[in-house]
């Protein structure tokens, strides 16, 4: 994998984006059931495998510099330590980081301030009327700080961009709606408007590019754990389904 990298890579300071993947899981056996992730139900089933990713976009393609399992044990700032390892391992530097709202938890946010770091990160919208939800109100976008606060982590202060945006519907007649986003930023000194169109570029891969990515990160990690996942149980498994499959004759 290294081999390949483009050697343009070594020259720059690079903005990395980290994803989460979730591959459906249907299987009902223990052994490997105790890899596969809670989730919202999605596809029929609530057990995911999960795969976080790190990439650098040029020219609107990813290139993968670091992939790793997620077991149902890790938190999310283990996850991206280990995927920041491995870059460091290559001897590659990077400007800014851009992280899924998976990643968006007060361990990582610390981590990141703690660090010096930049970094933008999607913020779910949390709150019937409190937490980030109350902050999405008002005819524009706007930076602000806001303390998230947690039973088990306490609390964190960090600076959040409020992005107001509206729905692209191409009927006339129909009344755009308007729809608020929330990034936190860390290090990052930008417009609400820039932030949302740097966090929109650095995903901003083409759904089907994506999907076939991931299709092929993720038959490499089922390929390298199968052994691990398999060991002990008769007959051949579809690692992937989690269904059992009847030994060829």
């Amino acid at each position: 994998m290294t081999a390949d990298l483009p050697q343009r890579l070594w020259r720059i300071r690079l903005d990395l984006a980290a994803d989460l993947h979730d591959e459906p899981f249907y299987g009902k056996t223990g052994g490997l059931l105790a890899f596969a992730c809670r989730g919202e139900a999605k596809e029929g089933t609530t057990y995911f495998y999960r795969v976080a990713t790190l990439y650098h976009v040029h020219k609107g393609v990813p290139t993968t510099l670091a992939v790793t399992f997620v077991l149902p044990s890790d938190t999310m700032l283990a996850v991206l330590q280990r995927l920041l390892a491995r870059t460091k391992k290559l001897g590659l530097q990077w400007d800014c980081l851009y992280l899924d709202k998976g990643f968006c938890s007060i361990p990582v946010i610390r981590y990141l301030q703690q660090h010096r770091y930049s970094a933008i990160i999607a913020c779910p919208i949390r709150g019937k009327k409190g937490g980030t939800r109350a902050l999405c109100t008002g005819r524009g976008s706007y930076i602000t700080t806001h303390t998230f606060s947690s039973a088990e982590y306490g609390s964190c202060e960090a600076t959040v961009a409020i992005v107001r945006t509206f729905n692209t519907s191409g009927r006339r007649r129909q009344r755009r709606k308007a729809r608020w986003l929330v990034y936190v930023l860390i290090n990052v000194n930008l417009r609400p408007d820039q932030v949302r169109q740097r966090y929109r570029s650095r995903f901003g891969v083409e759904m089907a590019l994506r999907e076939l990515r991931f299709s092929a990160i993720i038959d490499v990690i089922v390929v390298l754990s199968s052994t691990v996942l398999c060991q002990g149980v008769q007959g051949r498994w579809n690692v992937r389904c989690g269904k059992e499959v009847s030994p060829r004759t």
